[in-house]
């Protein structure tokens, strides 16, 4: 039972460190004391996947909520079959700007 439990951590801590890599490797605009930092997090962050990935998880969900009306409305927006329509199109873009300017009110005044 032992022996699967950690082939089972193993396993993951691999897959959640090559994704990460991924992130890490495509962020060009990272100094080199940056890097250094990124680095040691990103060793770290898999060492601790159990306690890391469940926190970014929360935070995650976090986000979502508090944006889940212009969420719904750009899958709304990439889903919709009836872009041709000009009316639709003008419709849908003011909805998307009064969201995000509302969006951006809510957070001003929240901090």
């Amino acid at each position: 039972m032992l022996y699967l439990l950690l082939v089972f951590y193993i396993l993951l801590a691999g897959l959640f460190f090559v994704r990460w890599l991924d992130f890490f490797v495509e962020d060009e605009e990272m100094s080199p004391q940056m890097r250094s930092l990124s680095t040691f997090i990103l060793v770290l962050a898999t060492i601790l996947w159990p306690i890391t990935v469940p926190f970014a998880y929360l935070e995650l969900l976090k986000f979502h909520k508090k944006n889940k009306q212009l969420i719904n409305l750009l899958l709304d927006l990439s889903n919709s079959k009836e872009l041709d329509d000009i009316n639709s199109k003008k419709n849908l873009t003011d909805s998307l700007s009064f969201s995000i300017s509302n969006s951006s009110k809510f957070q001003k005044e929240k901090n």
